[in-house]
């Protein structure tokens, strides 16, 4: 997505996303979790094939126009429910993913030390650093 269009969509989204916004550093404007959890929701409805004008309608109307805590609380159901149950879901997936590709790499450690053993012939003396020696004196 290009500056322009996130610009755009903000612009769209700023009767419900302006209570989420705050200043940063340079008066940069930042948006807050739950300001962000709005703006994804609009790049997901799009993705979805509404237009944007409809989406952000459809967001007004899911209750997003004033600031409450309610964004946070899993219990509070509606789109905040839906998306702490879907970030659970991804969470809990990316630790399976972690558990196999440590055990994975675990196996290949193994792997590759047995191979050492196996294949690199014991360390031998240098000859050469005797016969530079010799040749010095």
């Amino acid at each position: 997505m290009s500056p322009k269009q996130v610009r755009d969509r903000l612009t769209a989204l700023s009767p419900v996303i302006d209570p989420y916004i705050i200043t940063g550093k340079q008066n940069a404007k930042l948006l807050t979790d739950e300001g962000l959890a709005i703006f994804d929701r609009l790049i997901q409805l799009e993705r979805e094939g509404i237009a944007m004008t409809t989406a952000v309608e459809l967001i007004r109307k899911d209750g997003f126009n004033q600031p409450s805590t309610t964004v946070n609380r899993p219990e509070s159901g509606g789109l905040a429910g839906e998306l702490i149950s879907e970030l659970r879901g991804r969470i809990a997936s990316l630790e399976r993913d972690k558990a196999y590709l440590q055990e994975q790499l675990a196996r290949a450690l193994e792997q590759l030390e047995e191979l050492q053993r196996r294949a690199l012939p014991p360390p031998r003396r240098s000859w050469w650093p005797w016969l530079r020696r010799r040749r010095e004196t």
